[in-house]
């Protein structure tokens, strides 16, 4: 006997008609109003981001050789914040055909870099120096839901972005709610700007910053908003998340989701804000059976060192008293594996999940929904079924002050 019939949760019909790359690329251009021989820094995000790039830089080299903006003076360069650098960050069939004699920079969080001030929270605003010796700066990415940012992409292409290690690291403590009880901080969670410290804060690193030009896209390049504020690119983030949230929170018994392939699914870290969304919708103790690849494995060697630790008071504790990059992502996990019943089907082992309570199989998205499928059947529930989880969220989601589940 079937069980009953699976209930789909994807975005909703979006009211905003598609637009033409070419078009935002030349208001792109417009908005930096060059002048002859002014250097322009193009920032872009590295392979952890999935956006069709070559798509949207294929118009952007004739407009900007028609205002007069030549090869030699465009230095590209890769946003790759704290990331580990890899050569599909800059690979042909990501980039599309560069211009003859465009530099190509892709940005180290520990290299050197130029101190351009303290946010009030006390985060020390260091840059790539690519990011200050410009004329002009425009950046094209994508957006997204982010975990404890509330938003990805923006003007987080420029911090954290480009952004000196241990600057990114005093941005991303912030994260942290405090020891006891533990968990993310009050107004951390995805789609939050407004009393969001973290992006609070970022909102005043982004005032410390060079100007600079934001070209947004979503919906694989269709529709985007060229932005030159961090105000303006608040509007744009209520835009892409209008349609976005839809269903209800904390109901489902059973919830079959995905990660949407790579790169979302790259490594732990980036594949964890799709099971974050998608326990934003299972009930207390729900079953998840979640499908990410994580072809890179854990994803950070900070990552690691968090996921080793002995047991979540321990990770608590720690990741106040000795903070470093991931922790949140970190304890967020730990939340998600005592608070519900999780099927992980991936492309490798992953122990350093299993002691945290997650039942780590192999297997692809089809087998996750093959599982789903018994476990409806058993159980006469109907399972949410999310096949890029962290597309969607809930309405009441806008109104949560945890970034990942209390239990």
């Amino acid at each position: 006997m079937a069980g009953p019939d699976p209930v789909l949760v994807v975005p909703a019909p979006s009211g905003d008609p598609p637009q033409d790359p070419a078009v935002l690329a030349g208001a792109a251009v417009a908005g930096l109003a060059p002048g002859a021989g002014d250097s322009l820094l193009l920032v872009v995000p590295d392979r952890t981001r999935a956006l069709p790039l070559a798509r949207l830089l294929a118009p952007l080299w004739p407009a900007l050789a028609a205002a007069g903006v030549s090869p030699g003076r465009i230095t590209l360069a890769v946003a790759s914040g704290t990331h580990r650098s890899d050569p599909l960050d800059i690979a042909a069939d990501r980039l599309g055909p560069l211009p003859a004699g465009l530099r190509v920079h892709v940005h180290d969080a520990d290299d050197a870099a130029v101190d351009l001030g303290t946010t009030p929270a006390g985060t020390p605003v260091r840059v790539d120096r690519v990011l200050v010796d410009a004329d002009r700066v425009l950046s094209v990415g994508g957006i997204a839901f982010h975990y404890f940012a509330g938003f990805g992409g923006g003007w987080k292409a420029f911090f954290p972005g480009l952004a000196e290690r241990t600057a990114v690291a005093a941005n991303h403590r912030r994260s942290l709610g405090p020891w006891p009880p533990g968990g993310l901080a009050p107004g951390v969670g995805p789609g939050r700007l407004a009393g969001n410290p973290v992006a609070e804060d970022l909102r005043e690193v982004a005032n410390l910053l060079p100007p600079a030009i934001v070209w947004t896209a979503w919906d694989e390049g269709t529709r985007g908003a060229v932005d030159a504020s961090v105000a303006a690119y608040a509007a744009t983030c209520a835009r892409y998340a209008a349609p976005r949230r839809v269903g209800a929170a904390g109901a489902a018994p059973l919830v079959v989701a995905s990660a949407g392939g790579w790169p979302r699914d790259v490594d732990i870290v980036q594949s964890h804000k799709a099971l974050l969304h998608a326990a934003r919708y299972a009930a207390p103790g729900a079953r998840i059976v979640f499908h990410a690849g994580c072809q890179e494995g854990v994803g950070s060697a900070a990552m690691a060192r968090w996921l080793a630790r002995g047991d979540r008071a321990d990770l608590e504790a720690a990741a106040r008293a000795e903070y470093d990059l991931n922790a949140q992502t970190a304890i967020s996990l730990a939340a998600i594996g005592a608070g519900y019943a999780v099927t992980w089907f991936a492309e490798r082992p992953l122990p350093e999940l299993e002691r945290w309570g997650f039942d780590v199989r192999p297997g692809d998205f089809a087998a996750a929904r093959a599982l789903g499928d018994l476990e409806a059947e058993r159980a006469g529930a109907a399972p949410l079924v999310m096949p890029r989880a962290a597309d969607v969220l809930p309405l009441e989601a806008s109104a949560s002050t945890s970034g990942a589940p209390s239990a």
